[in-house]
């Protein structure tokens, strides 16, 4: 996906590789690098829609502007022309049912949506956004709660951190159960 014509990595503050982004980090940019990235994120929202089956963007640009909290991680290839997949993560006051029906309380990190262009799947992008997540938020991935993931969100989990087991929650979030250990 493009980022626009005209677009470069300086004017969008974007450079090879992944990037961290915040609202505030998006409001000093340009009015012009802000529209094209705007468009951009839009674009990959309405394609993460689609690849879910769900009818509505999770991730749209004025969304993200509008969350405060949230942080988008954008993997940006070809010098800062193309963007490949995008992360987005955020803090979500959440109760959680264990196995039992006990309920917690809890404010985890959220990967909310996660998104890989078709086109460019299977080629290690969602290991390295997630992983760039990771180290960029200081978390481990044990302690982060999945909004709904996909089944191959939940296939990469299982495969790079052996992350498996979970008790399905009314509100779609995936808790894993080493959340709870240690």
């Amino acid at each position: 996906l493009l980022l626009g014509a005209g677009m470069d990595s300086a004017g969008a503050h974007l450079s090879r590789g992944v990037n961290r982004l915040t609202a505030e980090s998006m409001g000093a940019m340009d009015p012009a690098a802000q529209r094209h990235l705007g468009e951009a994120i839009d674009e990959l929202g309405q394609r993460s829609a689609e690849a879910q089956g769900i009818p509505q963007p999770m991730t749209s640009f004025s969304k993200f502007l509008a969350s405060g909290g949230h942080v988008l991680y954008l993997m940006v290839q070809d010098d800062g022309a193309c963007i490949s997949g995008f992360f987005k993560v955020g803090v979500k006051h959440l109760y959680h049912y264990d196995s039992k029906g006990r309920i917690t309380e809890m404010d985890p990190l959220c990967a909310l949506d996660f998104y890989v262009r078709e086109d460019c799947q299977r080629q290690g992008i969602g290991t390295r956004l997630l992983d760039h997540m990771l180290e960029a938020e200081g978390a481990d991935v044990r302690k982060v709660a999945w909004d709904d993931p996909s089944r191959m969100s939940l296939a990469l989990l299982q495969k790079r951190y052996g992350l498996q087991n979970f008790t399905p929650q009314p509100n779609r979030f995936a808790i894993f159960d080493e959340y709870f250990e240690g």
